[in-house]
């Protein structure tokens, strides 16, 4: 069956071969000289080729003329009107080559695929924007931060309150501590030598005694101190009173000293990236699938 579409296609896909099947359905028997008068054609060599081309579409009467085949009434009708079931019309009255027709589930499933496929491909583009942002704010967290005490910090009278180490990724940063306190209080940054000394080599929240040497101290109720850290030794913050004292607040910040220093910092992440242009991908291949499910087909 499908061999005999293709053939009829091919005879079928030349404007002088159709003019010839017209020719013959509405005038009946014609003769050679007459095919060639009426299509105004001047080569019997070109004139031959297209009789045979038609092959099984035509015939030769006992007068030697030229008629229609059963199939060529068929072929006739088909290019006079559009076919009524579900084949293939493969070519329209006009002469021009007619398309695919297409079933309901291929339109919807073409329509589906390029809407999901856009939708993906937005995602992924949103994704990309938002990519570098959130890797670019995230220094704020590893090259840098700040945290605040919650609530009133109590403290004993000759006792150091171990409040935490300054974080750092081998950069320079700049540390800034500011606190409120009633009454003073002294505030301390120690190197990794001084914290061992003052904990006895442990990681005690409060030590019964105060430091006997530092990096940097203040004291005051109210009060800042500023360190430039090289980032390469850790450093301890720590609080101590002479007396029962409480603190208010006790805030930390440090950062990268330079913005060329923070940029050090940008880490793009990979999996985040390669999942993106994964979605990017598929979302574009699933248009390109619509595209051609809804493509008329020539």
């Amino acid at each position: 069956m499908a061999s005999d579409w293709d053939a009829l296609y091919k005879a079928l896909a030349d404007p002088t071969r159709r003019r010839i099947i017209d020719l013959l359905y509405t005038r009946g028997p014609t003769s050679y000289t007459e095919i060639m008068e009426s299509l105004n054609i001047d080569n019997t060599g070109k004139l031959n080729y297209h009789l045979k081309i038609l092959g099984g579409l035509i015939q030769k009467d006992e007068q030697g003329r030229y008629t229609l085949s059963e199939s060529g009434v068929h072929a006739a009708a088909l290019l006079r009107s559009p076919p009524q079931s579900g084949a293939v019309d493969a070519y329209n009255v006009t002469g021009n080559k007619g398309v695919e027709r297409h079933s309901l589930p291929r339109v919807v499933g073409g329509v589906l695929f390029i809407v999901i496929g856009a939708i993906l491909i937005s995602i992924a583009v949103l994704g990309a924007v938002a990519i570098p942002f959130f890797t670019f704010t995230a220094v704020g967290v590893h090259g840098g931060g700040s945290y605040s005490t919650v609530g009133v910090l109590a403290l004993n009278p000759h006792t150091t309150r171990i409040i935490g180490n300054v974080v750092s990724l081998g950069e320079p940063e700049q540390v800034n501590v500011s606190w409120r306190a009633s009454p003073q209080v002294n505030v301390y940054i120690l190197n990794q030598s001084q914290f061992d000394t003052l904990t006895d080599y442990g990681r005690y929240v409060d030590v019964n005694t105060t430091p006997t040497s530092w990096v940097e101290e203040r004291s005051g109720a109210v009060g800042s101190l500023s360190l430039n850290f090289n980032g390469q030794t850790p450093l301890y913050l720590a609080v101590s009173s002479n007396t029962t004292a409480y603190v208010e607040s006790l805030d930390v910040e440090y950062a990268p000293v330079n913005v060329s220093q923070q940029h050090l910092h940008l880490r793009i992440p990979l999996i985040p990236v390669i999942i993106d242009i994964l979605v990017f991908v598929f979302g574009f291949l699933l248009v390109y699938v619509g595209y051609r499910l809804l493509k008329p087909q020539t």
